[in-house]
């Protein structure tokens, strides 16, 4: 889509050439399938639609998937061996163990 539409020479509000970015906003903002909201009154077909509402609900559900495939994995709930067992020699409170990489990998 991008690509037709610089094609064409049409740009961004901004004047800048469309990108796959570009297109974010108008995929999450129902005023394009034509749906006017002022506070918590919402109007449907209170101004003129741009984009299909099948298409937007098609976007929507496929936002749904990436974000639940791409969402990060649960931290691992990590018990260890000497946890309250040892004590700091310096104060003396109990020691934990704690996970992590380094900056050297």
């Amino acid at each position: 889509i991008a690509a037709s539409l610089n094609e064409r020479g049409l740009r961004t509000r901004t004047g800048k050439p469309f990108v796959k970015n570009s297109f974010f906003q108008i995929f999450r903002n129902r005023r394009y399938i034509g749906e006017y909201r002022y506070k918590d009154i919402v109007t449907p077909g209170g101004i003129p639609t741009i984009v299909d509402e099948d298409l937007f609900n098609r976007v929507q559900q496929r936002f749904e998937q990436n974000k639940i495939a791409h969402g990060r994995p649960a931290k691992e709930d990590v018990s260890y061996l000497l946890t309250t067992k040892l004590f700091c020699g310096k104060c003396g409170t109990l020691m934990g163990g704690e996970s992590g990489t380094s900056h050297m990998g």
